[in-house]
Parts: C-alpha cells; sequence; structure tokens
C-alpha cells in the first residue's frame, strides 16, 4: 500500500472531490466518504495548508448544495483534528495503521459532533446527563459512520492503488 504515496497529486485531489460530490448521492445517515477525505488529505498531500483546505472546500460546497445547519463548526472542526492527526497516525498505509485511523476518524467525529449537539441544541438538558443523552442517541449513527468509513477508505485505497497501477504500467512504456 505504501507505492500510494507516489501517486500524481493530481489523482489524489481528483479523488477528495469524487468523495465530496459522493455526498450529494441518496444514503444512509452518516454513510458518508467525508472522514476518508479527511484522513486521506491528512496522509497523502504533503503541506498541511492544501491537505486542510481542499476538502474543506469540498465539504463547503457540498453543504451549500445540500444545505447549511448550525453544528456545522463541529462538524468541521472534527475534520480539521481527523485531518491533522492522520498525519501523524497513518504515516505508512499499512493494514493495522488505516484500521486504527478508520477508527480514529470514527470516534472522533462522533465524539465531536454529538458534543455540539447538546451544546447547540434545546434538545437535551445543558447538564451531564444531558450530554449523556446526547451520545446515547447518536449511537445509531456511529454504526453508519463507522461502516461507511470502511466502505469507502477500502474503496479509495483500491482505487488509489489501481491508479498507482496503472501510472506505473503507463510510465513504463514511456521509458521503453
Amino acid at each position: 500500500m505504501n507505492k500510494i504515496k507516489q501517486i500524481d497529486i493530481r489523482w489524489i485531489v481528483a479523488l477528495i472531490l469524487l468523495l465530496a460530490v459522493s455526498r450529494l448521492i441518496p444514503h444512509p445517515p452518516n454513510f458518508t466518504p467525508l472522514a476518508t477525505m479527511a484522513i486521506l488529505a491528512g496522509c497523502l498531500l504533503r503541506q498541511l495548508r492544501i491537505a486542510l483546505v481542499i476538502p474543506l472546500t469540498a465539504m463547503l460546497l457540498s453543504d451549500l448544495v445540500l444545505g447549511l445547519h448550525s453544528s456545522m463548526i463541529f462538524v468541521y472542526s472534527a475534520f480539521v483534528m481527523i485531518t491533522i492527526s492522520c498525519r501523524w497516525l497513518l504515516t505508512k498505509l499499512t493494514v493495522r495503521a488505516v484500521t486504527v485511523s478508520v477508527i480514529w476518524a470514527t470516534a472522533v467525529f462522533f465524539l465531536t459532533t454529538n458534543f455540539g449537539a447538546w451544546l447547540s441544541h434545546d434538545m437535551y438538558p445543558p447538564t451531564l446527563a444531558g450530554l449523556g443523552m446526547a451520545y446515547i442517541a447518536g449511537l445509531p449513527f456511529l454504526v453508519n459512520s463507522l461502516l461507511g468509513n470502511i466502505f469507502f477508505m477500502l474503496s479509495s485505497i483500491l482505487a488509489l492503488n489501481t491508479i498507482s497501477s496503472a501510472d506505473r504500467y503507463v510510465n513504463s512504456r514511456r521509458l521503453g
């Protein structure tokens, strides 16, 4: 899997944008490619600024189509944390590192966005019990998030490996 790091940045950016566009396709709640987008940006894009700007811009553009909401700051903050932390967690694309990153991203998103729901909505009392209620209410979404993160990460790695193999083949034909 480490060969993925050698892929042209244009393919990586294209994949990230494709993942953002896929948000517009009907899907089960929280079964989205957003965490994969943040993980891959953090892992594969060399400059932190670009690793943050591309997925956040892609998210904002898709949010403009889907609709803006009051807890966006928590969603975007979660993805900033995921992007930055996966630069450290996913230094090599190994099965173990990818697994840890997917679980980590799922947990960060769940904890951050449900904290935001508790903090910014009146449906939960402003107590520790209310916070617990917010986390309990979010459990069905946690399962969908984890399944979506696994699906989109595996699909993305497969796509990147295919692109990497195709690039190597084309380049070997040019040199030979």
